[in-house]
């Protein structure tokens, strides 16, 4: 809650200090693990770094919700495809104070029904708050944002989940705007 605090009232953290935590980090985890066993650092650095931080945006711009209204920000993860999935989502208001938050493994699954599953809950949050004003919900997943646009057909084996999403968005009064995070 402390780090959501400091992000959004201002403090800003030169993305060189970001990298070099998030490198620290993922050092750590792996050299306790029997795949990092005789792994030099550097090599996972330099592995790591040409592989991922060149897509990296230096500039960020937050979309507020207005006066009344929630965002939603979802992301779901898996290494595999299939995997086991993380989701994880945050609420917030129009002044970017931290409404509900939740974190969480989901199961065994592929990485568009991590996305998706990520999605529900906050939505869920949303429709129980009876916010009626104009909602943001952001993602990264192109293929989900379509999905719920109705922009773009959704697998078969999705479709329990867009049941739910057609379902939660047809609330009465309740306005949802999706978009895509790049």
């Amino acid at each position: 809650m402390e780090l959501n605090k400091r992000t959004f009232d201002g403090i800003f953290l030169p993305i060189e200090s970001v990298k070099d935590r998030i490198l620290q980090t993922l050092w750590d985890w792996f050299s306790s693990t029997a795949e990092g066993c005789g792994v030099f650092r550097i090599d996972i650095f330099i592995n790591i770094v040409y592989s991922y931080f060149p897509t990296i945006r230096l500039h960020s711009v937050r979309k507020v919700p207005p006066m009344d209204s929630l965002k939603l920000n979802f992301d779901g993860s898996s290494i595999g495809n299939p995997d086991p999935i993380e989701i994880g989502g945050l609420l917030r208001d129009h002044e970017g104070s931290t409404i509900f938050s939740y974190v969480g493994p989901c199961g065994n699954t592929t990485a568009n029904q991590a996305e998706i599953s990520s999605l529900l809950p906050g939505l869920k949050i949303i429709v129980s708050k009876g916010i009626s004003g104009e909602n943001l919900i952001e993602g990264d997943s192109f293929n989900v944002i379509k999905w719920c646009k109705q922009e773009q057909r959704m697998p078969w084996s999705l479709h329990v989940f867009r049941m739910k999403i057609i379902d939660l968005c047809s609330t009465p009064g309740l306005l949802i705007s999706f978009s895509c995070l790049p």
